[in-house]
């Protein structure tokens, strides 16, 4: 168990207070070792590329100085070049979600209700072909 009276970790976030401003880094439990997906997985390539941006996304949300921010960017890229990922697809990743302005990530927004059907398979390759299947507007309804 922690005390303290300035500051306290909830979740991933660590909230700290100094003359009354809120800072609000990335909390890492020491444990942590960034186990990431290693890139010669046999997973979808949208799959990859989408941990790097949610983790980017997740930093750039969370972390209210941009030096911890940047800090954190960091050892994402590292992580993920260890785990032999592309440093040029790293940094389209994270160049992608750093974009958005960090107060727009902290607005809340409204879910969209999908009407669209699943369809859930075991992954194989050879069904990336379904992927690219866009449902039509003209169905005809009985």
């Amino acid at each position: 168990m922690e005390y303290s009276t300035i500051s306290v970790n909830f979740l991933d976030t660590a909230v700290t207070c100094n003359n009354g401003t809120i800072h609000t880094p990335v909390y890492r439990k020491p444990t942590d070792r960034c186990s990431y997906l290693h890139s010669p997985s046999f997973h979808p390539s949208h799959t990859k590329q989408g941990i790097i941006y949610s983790q980017a996304t997740r930093y750039h949300r969370i972390c209210s100085d941009p030096n911890d921010h940047n800090s954190h960017l960091n050892v994402l890229s590292q992580s993920m070049r260890q785990k032999d990922y592309k440093p040029k697809t790293i940094t389209k990743q994270i160049n992608s979600a750093v974009k958005t302005p960090h107060m727009r990530l902290l607005q809340y927004r409204e879910k969209k209700i999908s009407t669209r059907v699943p369809l859930v398979v075991t992954y194989n390759p050879v069904l990336e072909e379904i992927m690219k299947i866009r449902p039509t507007t003209n169905i005809n309804r009985r």
